[in-house]
């Protein structure tokens, strides 16, 4: 296991392609290793979405009762303030987190095809990139 600082911004911009990464064949190590460290970035993820909801709500168009109003498609709420919202939602996606990764040789990999944005969200888990 090796220790990694990242930002937030820089797991969530990673993580739909690593959920998809998870879904192909792979050999079983580079599979588990990628598995378990999903696992360990949705972890480093928790307080970020517990706080993002606040930022949101903070930031809402409020119905008279104080309520923010949501928006009927996606429930999220309608933001009145958008770059006071956008402003708190950017210091949050720069906080830099430690997760520790179980790397893996590339060879490990196999004969998986995989894409050049694949490969890139993968590289810090890979130890000889």
């Amino acid at each position: 296991m090796k220790k990694v600082k990242v930002t937030n911004r820089y797991l969530l911009n990673r993580t739909k392609l690593l959920s998809m990464i998870i879904q192909e064949k792979l050999p079983v190590l580079a599979s588990y290793a990628i598995t378990k460290n999903v696992e360990a970035i949705n972890d480093a993820l928790k307080p970020f979405n517990k706080v993002i909801g606040k930022v949101r709500n903070k930031f809402a168009k409020k119905d008279d009762k104080g309520e923010p109003i949501c928006d009927k498609k996606t429930g999220l709420p309608l933001i009145d303030d958008v770059s006071g919202c956008n402003e708190e939602i950017n210091k949050l996606l720069d906080i830099e987190v430690e997760i520790n990764v179980m790397q893996f040789k590339i060879v490990n990999l196999g004969n998986a095809t995989l894409s050049g944005a694949e490969l890139d969200a993968l590289k810090f888990m890979i130890e000889d990139f």
